[in-house]
C-alpha cells in the first residue's frame, strides 16, 4: 500500500514544520477517512480556510456540511494558494527518510487495530524515510513569508496602538498638571494655617468621618500595634486642651527610591508642639508592588502604625503628664496621617512617567 505525505505547517505555533504520513491506497481514500473520524484531524483541518469567498474553515465545513471526499480534497488544495504558510498537500512519498521534519505517522487499514496500535504510541515501525529537499524549500518560503508578512501587519498596528498612547497619554499629562496646579494653589493656603495651629481641623465633619473609619479599621485589623484609642470626637480630645499650638512646617512630599516599579512616596512634615518637635515621614500613595491608579485619599492602617513608631521615639518629651502621653501620641498620628494624605498630590501620570512605551 502506498504511503502518503499531508504536508503543513505548524499550524497552532508556526514554529516546527510537520508532516503526516498515511498509509493508503489515494488520496481519496484519506479523505474518505477524515469524513469518517473528523475528530482525529481537528488539529490538520480547523484553521485552513480555502479561498473560495466562505467564511468557514475547513474543519467546520467537515462538522456542517455534507461533503464528499472529492469535494474536501478540492478545498483542501485551495488552501495552498492564498495562506501558503498554512498549507496541506497530499502527496506520495518516493524518498528515503524524513530528516528535520516532524512526524506524526496515521495508519488507515482494513484491520482496525492497526490504527489503534498508532494511536496508542505503539505505530509500526518503517523504514527511516525523508522528504525531498524541494519539498523542505517549500515549507521554508511558507514559513518565510508568513512571518514578513503578518510581521509587517502587527508591526503595523502595533506603530498605531503606541502613537494613541502616547497621544493620549500626553493629554492626560497636561489635564494632570493642570490639576495638580490648582491642588498645590489650595495647599498653600492650607500651610499657612497649619504653620500657626493644625488643630483648626479637629472640629471639622470630615475629619470626624476620617477618625470613625480608622477606629474601624483599626479594630479590624489583626494583630495591629498599637491599637488606636482615641475618642470618638476629635473636639473632646486631649490635644485640643493644650495652651501650646500644633504647628506644622516645611511639609513636602518626596520619592526615597528611584526605581521606577517602587510608586511609593512619602510626606515630610515638621511638627512642633511647644517645646517638643519631631521630623516625620509618612507614607501616602503608591506602594512597592506597583501603582495604584487612584486620586482618592489611600488612608491604610500601616500609614498610623508607622507614624505611631516614630512618635514613640520621642514620646517622653510630649509636653504633657505622662500618663497621658500615649493617648495624645494617637490623637497626633490621627490627624497627622490625615493631614499627610493632603498633600499627596504627586500626580498619577507623573508617576508612569518612567515607563518606556
Amino acid at each position: 500500500m502506498p504511503l502518503y505525505a499531508i504536508l503543513h505547517s505548524d499550524i497552532e505555533g508556526l514554529h516546527d514544520k510537520s508532516c503526516t504520513l498515511v498509509q493508503a491506497t489515494s488520496p481519496i481514500e484519506i479523505a474518505q477517512q477524515m469524513l469518517a473520524h473528523p475528530e482525529q484531524w481537528q488539529a490538520l483541518l480547523y484553521q485552513l480556510y480555502p479561498d473560495d469567498g466562505d467564511p468557514h474553515s475547513v474543519w467546520q465545513r467537515v462538522q456542517s456540511d455534507e461533503l464528499t471526499p472529492e469535494a474536501l480534497l478540492a478545498l483542501i488544495d485551495q488552501t495552498y494558494s492564498d495562506e501558503p504558510a498554512e498549507m496541506v498537500r497530499i502527496q506520495p512519498v518516493q524518498v528515503q527518510s524524513l530528516n528535520q521534519v516532524k512526524v506524526e505517522t496515521r495508519w488507515m487499514s482494513s484491520d482496525p487495530s492497526d490504527y489503534l496500535d498508532s494511536m496508542s504510541g505503539n505505530p509500526p515501525v518503517l523504514p527511516a524515510q525523508t522528504l525531498s529537499s524541494s519539498t523542505i524549500g517549500e515549507l521554508m518560503v511558507a514559513y518565510t513569508q508568513l512571518r514578513r508578512r503578518k510581521g509587517r501587519e502587527l508591526s503595523t498596528q502595533l506603530n498605531q496602538m503606541r502613537q494613541q498612547v502616547v497621544t493620549e497619554f500626553a493629554a492626560i499629562r497636561q489635564r494632570e498638571l493642570e490639576f495638580t496646579a490648582l491642588q498645590e494653589t489650595l495647599l498653600d493656603q492650607l500651610r499657612t494655617h497649619f504653620a500657626f495651629d493644625a488643630r483648626s481641623i479637629l472640629s471639622m465633619p470630615e475629619f470626624e468621618r476620617f477618625v470613625h473609619s480608622m477606629l474601624m479599621a483599626g479594630a479590624e485589623e489583626v494583630g495591629a500595634t498599637p491599637p488606636l484609642q482615641v475618642a470618638q470626637k476629635p473636639v473632646e480630645w486631649v490635644l485640643k486642651t493644650l495652651p501650646h499650638p500644633l504647628q506644622l512646617q516645611n511639609i513636602q512630599t518626596t520619592k526615597p527610591s528611584k526605581e521606577p516599579e517602587i510608586t511609593e512616596f512619602f510626606v515630610e512634615i515638621q511638627v512642633s508642639l511647644g517645646d517638643w518637635f519631631q521630623f516625620l515621614s509618612i507614607p501616602v500613595g503608591g506602594s512597592k508592588d506597583g501603582l495604584s491608579v487612584c486620586y482618592q485619599p489611600l488612608y491604610t492602617t500601616q500609614q498610623w502604625i508607622e507614624v505611631s513608631y516614630q512618635l514613640q521615639k520621642n514620646l517622653a518629651q510630649l509636653p504633657i503628664a505622662p500618663d497621658l502621653q500615649l493617648g495624645l501620641a494617637q490623637e497626633l498620628v490621627c490627624l497627622l496621617t490625615y493631614i499627610s494624605e493632603l498633600f499627596n498630590v504627586v500626580g498619577i501620570v507623573d508617576r508612569l512617567g518612567n515607563l518606556r512605551i
